[in-house]
C-alpha cells in the first residue's frame, strides 16, 4: 500500500458564539501487488523513474482515507469521493 497526502486543512469551526480548532487530512491510497513490487526491486537494475513508471502502469485500486479533529475529538473519515 502507498500513500500520498491529497490534502491537509487546518482552521476554525464556528458555532453560535463558540469556536472550534478543525484539522482535515485527507490521503490517497493505492493497493499495489507486494509480490510484484518485491520483483521489480529485486530484479531489476532501473532507476528509481523507471520504478515510479512501472508502479504507475499497475491497474491497482486507488481510495481516499482520512480523518477530521474538532476540538481535539478525532473522527475517521470514510467512504470520500474526490471530484474534479
Amino acid at each position: 500500500m502507498l500513500m500520498l497526502k491529497v490534502c491537509m486543512i487546518r482552521g476554525i469551526a464556528l458555532k453560535d458564539d463558540e469556536s472550534y480548532t478543525l484539522f482535515v487530512r485527507v490521503q490517497r491510497v493505492r493497493h499495489i501487488d507486494s509480490m510484484c513490487f518485491r520483483r521489480l526491486l529485486m530484479n531489476s537494475k532501473q532507476t528509481l523513474e523507471e520504478l515510479r513508471e512501472a508502479i504507475n502502469e499497475q491497474n491497482e485500486e486507488i481510495s481516499y482515507s482520512g480523518d477530521l479533529k474538532l476540538d481535539e475529538v478525532p473522527y475517521k473519515l470514510m467512504n470520500i469521493n474526490i471530484l474534479q
